[in-house]
């Protein structure tokens, strides 16, 4: 049974990585080649296999059928919705995750409601009228795959509220009325912090309250999977209950079979944790883990514990086959497959005496810990881009606090009230102060030097390296060469992309939405001109595009930053940029709030990186508004580039009598396309094989306009857009020329990614 279960979770691991979903006519006969193979048993692992494939086609298929209609795209529509989730509240901006029976619409929506007159509760019933999009985000190398988790977390549609009444007479019900009090309980009894906010998550499975910097201090310490319900938290609380009611039960019943009632009713607690956590898609899914573990043990047949994780790893592909998608799944099988290996590596050293058991313990533990972080490596370095290396030591603290003291005191807390009130109260503010320790500990580790290394892209050599450490974790002690998996390791952390040669320059045109965002890098320096849009919340696309994408090159620290003018969509990434990487230098074309040390871009300055010429060809004298923009002339031996950012035509007039402009081989369509911009005169002076119009997509302002793309083209010029290309890089050369080295939208496709349409 081992082999068939995990080749049905290899086959539909294959159809996940797809760019497109197999069509139906391929899988009929892939359906019949697997009845086939079902018929002797040598091929019946291939028909796992299959079967594995076909059951995700079909059911990735299904949530595909589910999104939002074309043709409903951007329109306004009127519906009843329940709040079946916690509000998240930021500045100016609720954000809420909805279920609807209207049949024009998908089942589930995350909608947007800015400057709220009210703040819905869970549970309610509201009367929206919203303007409803299909799912799409910006796509980037290292950034966050937003559509993805709409798919995976099965929302069909987003959109914006723009009106929205209570409707009376419907309300929550008892479960969600159960989740309100507790978390109007926790509110009222703990003081508010990452303490408090972690506690909300762990007991109910509301994370709106966790920080961004908190999230960075849990990334950064490997214990982010604590701070969330997963297997491992209805695991704990399965595991207490059992060991809890086995003892009791021995005592007050001294007779039948006391260990088959306790394992029932650890099933039961780990239901009643789920259906706290609002019985969301990781809490289902380790429910059914739980049970699936439980019910081998129930049944007293005699399987070995990977038999048992196999058949637990099917069943949960059976009722969920998207599941594979979440990195929560993988985590959760593969760190415990990985504990399973080590403890079937592991040798027992026993000598007498409490001080001999106690550091054998430790050192089980942090051997334990070593295998995790080897085993897991490329999972962790592939999906979150960074690998911590005091997770060992942080968990190795945080984990016996969790599993004997913070969970079971949260959920005895939430569970005890009217007259034994009091006692859950001391529970909870127990578990809180468990919480607080834990978060001092994250603290202290997160501030060292290193904490955490971010990881670059792995590419060629780097690929092999980084799947050699977990044979440290599968081979015997003593195998040849075993040891080698940690010079592998060491490679992972030290590795870096190879940077363009000697008289060229890379340009990376980020997709930010509606904004800018420019990557120059040439062999030893790095440029970022623009930091792309702050966005209504808080947070700003440096955060969730630029940083994340330096980190996936290998860059730690930029030798100068150009900042256009002071526009949102340009320089609303400034403080978050200059808060988390060392910046050299600052050109602005506007003076910037709060940016100590800037120096205002003017005409005439030049500089040489590498063989690469660099000159700025305006603002001439100070100005405001999108004429002060910084206009920068990229020179690789001939291969030029010129990033213009908002400049207007009257600026192009007078770039044009100044006979500053030559021919470019490259060029950032100004003004992301506006009608405002790419005069004719301007248009024929640069004679550009390549335009790159940066602008979100289906943006309200209509860019790039259609007269501006006609008169580019008529003059020849290829224009790429980030909206649908997403990620857009170009390498120039003196020799070479201008080649383009990517679309990351096209390039990185996966099924899920919508089509323009």
């Amino acid at each position: 049974m081992l082999p068939n279960s995990l080749s049905a979770v290899l086959g539909a691991t294959l159809c996940s990585v797809l760019p497109v979903l197999p069509d139906r006519g391929l899988l009929a006969v892939l359906g019949a080649t697997a009845c086939l193979a079902c018929c002797r048993r040598s091929t019946r692992i291939v028909a796992a296999g299959l079967a594995g494939f076909i059951g995700f086609a079909v059911a990735a298929g299904s949530a595909l059928d589910q999104r939002l209609a074309p043709s409903l795209h951007r329109t306004k529509i009127e519906f009843v919705a329940q709040v079946i989730d916690f509000p998240k509240a930021s500045d100016q901006k609720i954000s809420l995750l909805v279920a609807t029976k209207d049949p024009r619409l998908p089942a589930r929506l995350r909608l947007s409601w800015y400057r709220a007159g009210a703040t819905p509760r869970l549970g309610e019933y509201w009367q929206f009228a919203a303007r409803v999009r299909r799912p799409r985000g910006t796509r980037n190398p290292g950034g966050f795959d937003y559509e993805g988790w709409l798919h995976r977390e099965r929302i069909g549609a987003t959109g914006y509220v723009l009106a929205a009444q209570r409707v009376e007479g419907r309300g929550p019900t008892r479960l969600q009325l159960a989740r309100q009090r507790a978390a109007l309980r926790i509110t009222a009894l703990l003081p508010a912090g990452d303490a408090r906010a972690a506690l909300l998550a762990i007991a109910l499975g509301t994370r709106q309250d966790i920080s961004s910097s908190a999230w960075e201090r849990y990334a950064s310490t490997g214990t982010s999977h604590l701070m969330a319900i997963s297997g491992l938290h209805v695991g704990l609380a399965a595991a207490g209950a059992t060991l809890l009611l086995w003892a009791v039960g021995g005592l007050l019943f001294p007779f039948g079979n006391i260990r088959d009632r306790a394992l029932l009713a650890a099933i039961a607690v780990a239901a009643l944790y789920a259906a706290l956590s609002g019985l969301a898609v990781p809490a289902q899914r380790a429910l059914l883990m739980t049970t699936c573990a439980t019910g081998y043990l129930l049944a007293r047949r005699p399987k070995r514990p990977n038999e048992v994780l196999a058949m637990t790893a099917l069943c949960v592909l059976i009722v969920d086959p998207l599941a594979i998608l979440s990195p929560g799944f993988l985590l959760s099988f593969g760190a415990v497959a990985i504990l399973l290996q080590a403890s079937r590596l592991s040798v027992a050293h026993r000598r007498p005496g409490v001080m001999w058991a106690s550091a054998a313990a430790l050192r089980e533990l942090t051997r334990l810990q070593a295998f995790l972080l080897l085993g897991m490596l490329p999972f962790t370095a592939l999906t979150f881009s960074r690998t911590a290396w005091l997770a060992p030591l942080a968990n190795l603290i945080a984990l016996p606090l969790f599993s004997v003291v913070t969970v079971p005191a949260a959920l005895g807390g939430l569970t005890l009230g009217g007259p034994l009130a009091a006692l859950g109260d001391g529970l909870l503010w127990l578990a809180w102060h468990s919480l607080r320790f834990v978060h001092v500990v994250i603290d202290t580790l997160a501030a060292l030097p290193a904490a955490s290394v971010k990881l670059a892209q792995s590419r060629g050599i780097a690929i092999v390296c980084l799947l050699l450490p977990p044979l440290w974790v599968l081979l015997p002690q003593g195998f040849p060469g075993r040891h080698l998996a940690w010079l592998a390791f060491v490679a992972v952390l030290i590795y870096l992309p190879p940077r363009p040669p000697v008289g060229c320059v890379d340009l990376y045109t980020l997709d930010v939405g509606q904004g800018l965002a420019a990557v120059v890098r040439t062999r030893h320096h790095t440029l970022l001109y623009d930091t792309g849009p702050a966005y209504t919340g808080g947070s700003s696309s440096a955060e969730r595009v630029v940083l994340p994408f330096l980190a996936s090159i290998g860059v730690s620290e930029i030798d100068a930053l150009i900042v256009s003018h002071a526009d949102k969509d340009h320089a609303g990434g400034v403080s978050d940029l200059l808060g988390n990487l060392q910046v050299k230098k600052v050109l602005a074309g506007e003076l910037l709030p709060a940016v100590a040390k800037q120096r205002p871009c003017r005409i005439g300055q030049h500089w040489r990186w590498d063989g690469v010429e660099f000159n700025m060809l305006h603002p001439t004298l100070p100005s405001a508004g999108n004429d002060s923009s910084c206009v920068l002339q990229i020179d690789a031996g001939g291969t030029r580039a010129l990033l213009t950012g908002d400049i207007e035509s009257r600026v192009e007039r007078g770039l044009l009598r100044a006979n500053l402009l030559g021919q470019a081989t490259l060029v950032q369509v100004p003004h992301h396309g506006s009608a405002t911009s790419s005069s004719e005169a301007f248009v024929a002076r640069l004679g550009a094989e390549v335009g790159i119009v940066s602008s979100g997509f289906e943006n309200r302002w209509g860019f790039p306009k259609g007269d501006v793309v006609a008169r580019w083209r008529g003059a020849g010029t290829r224009l790429l857009s980030t909206a649908t290309g997403g990620a857009i890089a170009h390498r120039l050369c003196a020799n070479g020329g201008l080649n383009l080295l990517g679309e990351y939208r096209k390039d990185a496709r996966r099924y899920w990614h919508d089509d323009d349409f």
